[in-house]
């Protein structure tokens, strides 16, 4: 298993597969898709026919509130936010190379916006 965990600009494009995940979030298997069920995390993506992950961004997002001690509702609201963020991601399939990093670099402003937003330093 290799994951490029490295922070900042390469964080946007990094996929956690579940040990990845896991181990950052302290979380066992049962607890994250316990988590999914109660909107408390988000939802994996599909990596293929027998792989899955999460956007090593979502995962910093999740941790950083709970270090915070937001409560689960603020949670929930996070984890809406970050599923509207992909919904945006889907929408670039056709779009120019220049369109892409523009967009890379405004989900990176979104990204430290909200964690402005949950009151954490980075």
């Amino acid at each position: 298993m290799f994951n490029n965990t490295n922070q900042g600009a390469n964080m946007l494009n990094t996929i956690l597969r579940l040990p990845a995940t896991k181990s950052q979030s302290g979380y066992s298997r049962s607890t994250i898709y316990l988590r999914i069920t109660q909107g408390l995390w988000t939802k994996q993506i599909s990596l293929g026919p027998r792989a899955i992950g999460w956007p090593a961004d979502e995962v910093a997002a999740l941790n950083l509130a709970r270090i915070s001690s937001k409560s689960d509702d603020e949670i929930r609201e996070l984890v809406k936010s970050l599923h509207a963020k992909r919904l945006n991601i889907a929408h670039i399939s056709g779009k120019k190379d220049d369109d892409i990093r523009e967009l890379a670099m405004s989900l990176h402003t979104q990204r430290n916006e909200l964690i402005a937003a949950f009151g954490v330093s980075q």
